[in-house]
């Protein structure tokens, strides 16, 4: 599997500018966010309505077209307090929305995911979350909807999960238990770094759902699944997404291009 960029490796010893807006600039945004929206993060000199929570300068290049971000330490995730460079809208959407953000993703660990969604803090968000996970037989991919609140009375926090695991009595795969099975699998995730995907969170009214959408690397019918539903009563945040990783990653590096971004309103 290949995943490279071809300026990351002097970019990422630069000092770049990074999508935060300065105070001013963002006391001056006020007001929902209009849709449609969509950057395909073309003009580094032109960050827009953007800001990078907990930034790590150095992992992460906003290049012609794309973001480059790496990740290591296994603490990349929405779940984790203070955990480094998510990229967040400093505006939200108002109502009904389809949120999408397509990227590339390298599985150097077996450890790692995107997180995208509404976002304002570890203990508060609802997001879509595609990851790659290693036991048994080899690396699984799932696709799920999370919704993290804190209790009022209790203080204490909530999570609300529906994960399918693609590859295990899956809509992918039955079982990578077997070579044929196993072979298939691998290509799919080869896959994510070659071809891409789109992964998206969906509201609707109180409903939240995650999607996945991505070519079908053995040239079938492109793949297209959608989770099960979670039930958010306000909306947490703004919009955001970040490259994650567990803890057991550990000190393995993982990668992301993230190329493009986009909420529109529904078209049903």
């Amino acid at each position: 599997m290949t995943f490279s960029h071809p300026r990351a490796a002097g970019a990422l010893l630069a000092t770049l500018a990074s999508l935060t807006g300065t105070p001013a600039a963002l006391a001056q945004q006020a007001g929902p966010l209009s849709l449609p929206y969509a950057t395909d993060f073309a003009d580094p000199g032109a960050p827009g309505p953007w800001q990078v929570l907990n930034e790590e300068a150095m992992s992460y290049v906003r290049d012609a077209g794309e973001i480059y971000q790496i990740a290591s330490g296994g603490k990349a995730s929405f779940l984790t307090e203070g955990a480094a460079n998510i990229h967040q809208m400093t505006l939200a959407p108002e109502g009904d929305f389809d949120m999408q953000l397509s990227a590339r993703l390298e599985a150097k660990t077996g450890y790692e995911g995107v997180w995208l969604g509404l976002y304002d803090s570890a203990g508060a968000f609802v997001a879509a979350h595609l990851s790659i996970n290693t036991k048994g037989c080899g690396s699984l991919m799932s696709l799920s909807v999370v919704n993290r609140q804190t209790l009022r009375l209790s203080e204490e926090t909530e999570t609300t999960q529906f994960a399918d695991d693609l590859f295990s009595k899956g809509p992918l795969i039955h079982s990578v238990c077997n070579d044929e099975s196993r072979a298939r699998g691998d290509a799919l995730i080869s896959a994510l770094a070659t071809q891409g995907f789109t992964l998206s969170l969906e509201r609707r009214g109180f409903l939240y759902a995650a999607r996945l959408q991505m070519a079908d690397p053995s040239g079938g019918a492109p793949i297209d699944l959608r989770s099960a539903e979670v039930v958010r009563l306000s909306a947490p945040g703004r919009p955001a997404f970040t490259l994650g990783q567990t803890s057991r990653a550990g000190s393995g590096e993982s990668v992301a291009q993230f190329t493009r971004f986009a909420i529109t309103a529904p078209t049903s």
